[in-house]
């Protein structure tokens, strides 16, 4: 998998959850601590420089940003990332994405069930 195919299943999950992924999509990115999870060079690499508070800071965010923030080094992405519709109104939608800070290689990327991995539609 690759950034290309890592957008294809965000936009897939995305109309799983009845948004068409237009201009007016933004996401918000919110890192999740895995309490008894170790975490890999990689993973406090991407923790501390990329899905910090600095960066993030409640800001929102393009498709092509979101892929670009959650690709890690060595095509390595979080196991998990569950998207939830925060809101939807006529001219814009709001998805917040609970990303794991775990990065791993495909393979062992978790909701392969979904058939758009690493990510999990949660609908309300």
């Amino acid at each position: 998998m690759d950034r290309e195919s890592l957008k294809v299943n965000l936009i897939n999950c995305v109309k799983e959850l009845g948004i068409l992924p237009d201009e007016g999509v933004r996401f918000r990115i919110i890192p999740i601590v895995e309490e008894g999870k170790n975490l890999s060079s990689t993973d406090d690499f991407m923790r501390l420089n990329i899905l910090n508070q600095k960066n993030l800071n409640d800001r929102l965010f393009e498709i092509e940003k979101v892929v670009k923030l959650i690709s890690g080094p060595q095509s390595t992405f979080p196991i998990w990332i569950d998207v939830e519709l925060i809101e939807s109104e006529v001219t814009h939608s709001l998805i917040e994405l609970r990303t794991s800070l775990r990065f791993r290689k495909p393979s062992l990327l978790q909701n392969q069930e979904t058939e758009h991995p690493p990510f999990r539609a949660i609908k309300n």
